[in-house]
């Protein structure tokens, strides 16, 4: 059950921090009508596929490797995170046929994100520091 949870709201970290990190820095509402739900659509969408594509295949080589605990979850995360967001701004330039390049800034944000992820994921699901192999919870 706590696997299921975990699987369930880590890949919404994204999404409350893109919506909550400007609330309460700017202690008010500063989206309009329309932006934060493109945000939370976007980031959802991105932090579930990239959860599944990159966060899934991770857990499982870790623990298949006996390496399964939170720093290299964490480690982990922020470094898919980092990828994952490298391709979506990649992908949002395509679309906006833009060719801006790509900021250090995009790397570091994605890495924190994905770093979120693997942290709620590992708390929720009982991976600890000191875990090598799967908690007996059910986490994978």
């Amino acid at each position: 059950m706590r696997n299921v949870l975990a699987i369930i709201i880590a890949p919404l970290m994204p999404a409350i921090l893109m919506i909550g990190l400007p609330v309460l820095f700017s202690l008010s509402w500063p989206f309009n009508e329309t932006d934060y739900i493109y945000v939370i659509v976007v980031s959802i969408v991105f932090g579930y596929l990239g959860f599944a594509i990159f966060g899934l295949p991770l857990m499982l080589w870790l623990k298949r490797a006996n390496k399964l605990n939170l720093v290299y979850l964490s480690l982990g995360g922020a470094l898919t995170g980092a990828i994952v967001s490298t391709l979506f701004f990649i992908l949002l330039g395509l679309l906006l046929n833009s060719n801006a390049s790509l900021k250090p800034g995009g790397f570091i944000w994605g890495a924190a994100l994905g770093f979120s992820v693997a942290i709620t994921y590992g708390a929720i699901s009982g991976i600890t520091i000191r875990s090598k192999a799967t908690p007996q919870s059910g986490a994978l």
